[in-house]
């Protein structure tokens, strides 16, 4: 009798699925596993690597906002009342909130560092710019005001506006390791560290 077969045994789905041996399970998951050993820490680095590229493009664009601003007011962020001249400044940070580098890396110079936000300075007003004349505050001049990729404020080390030698400043990202290395005497960056920066001059 004709069963449609031509005298092959026939196989439903279930029958294949569980067909596999245990050796063939156990060399798909090898190879799985190798797989994943070479491409995670390929991927890993590329997204390290974007992230340095995004902190790179984004102190590029806060040194050129600080050039800005000076270029407007032919004043440097160096007061919390640029104006009266009060309050002077070493570091300007950015981001929401207390920031973590006045409790953290620059904690410990002597003598301590001053802060202000950048915010202030670059995004509003706060900080008493010209508002009439020729030389006057025309910002925002920053779109954004945000941490770098790693989660850490950006630092701009102002300190060495304030002055007529070595006129300077970095701005700094801590890169991966959240620890700034460079410090606002610096004239480049050392060659151990991971910070990501830009110097005004």
């Amino acid at each position: 009798m004709n069963t449609g077969t031509s005298g092959r045994r026939g196989f439903t789905p279930l029958q294949i699925a569980t067909g596999f041996t245990l050796i063939e399970i156990v060399i798909v998951l090898g190879v799985i596993a190798a797989l994943a050993a070479i491409l995670v820490p390929t991927l890993m680095n590329y997204v390290e690597d974007a992230k340095k590229a995004r902190a790179s493009k984004d102190v590029g664009i806060i040194a050129a906002a600080i050039a800005q601003l000076n270029k407007d007011t032919g004043r440097w962020p160096i007061y919390d009342d640029v104006e009266g001249k009060t309050g002077a400044i070493d570091c300007l940070y950015t981001g929401a909130g207390t920031s973590t580098l006045e409790t953290g890396d620059f904690a410990g110079t002597s003598p301590p560092l001053s802060f202000d936000k950048a915010f202030d300075h670059l995004m509003v007003n706060n900080s008493n710019y010209p508002s009439s004349g020729s030389n006057i505050w025309r910002g925002p001049y920053l779109s954004k005001d945000s941490a770098d990729p790693w989660g850490t404020p950006y630092a701009i080390l102002v300190k060495r506006f304030n002055g007529t030698v070595g006129v300077y400043a970095w701005v700094l990202s801590a890169g991966p390791d959240g620890m700034f290395q460079t410090d606002e005497a610096s004239i480049e960056i050392p060659t151990d560290s991971d910070d990501v920066g830009i110097l005004i001059q």
